[in-house]
């Protein structure tokens, strides 16, 4: 994670990207309704209505947002290994 926060904003909580993304791991806010509504985090989803930038500039939100759809998009690209037949 550190390493990703690094490339993407030096560790600066209040960057935004050209795309809309915001803070620390640049998280847009359609990634973070999307985990507020998979998580049932409710006070997140009215939060995401109301003021999605100051939601994802909170580092330790944007991080275990960044964390879950890092996981959640990586675990499509992982393959398990082919089992020999004995």
């Amino acid at each position: 994670m550190w390493s990703i926060i690094y490339e993407e904003t030096y560790f600066s909580p209040w960057k935004t990207g050209k795309d809309g993304e915001i803070g620390l791991m640049q998280i847009t806010p359609a990634v973070a309704r999307e985990w507020a509504a998979e998580t049932g985090m409710r006070e997140l989803e009215r939060q995401m209505a109301q003021d999605p930038t100051t939601a994802l500039r909170d580092p330790e939100r944007n991080i275990q947002i960044g964390c879950w759809y890092l996981e959640k998009f990586t675990s499509s690209f992982v393959t398990r290994p082919i089992q020999s037949r004995a």
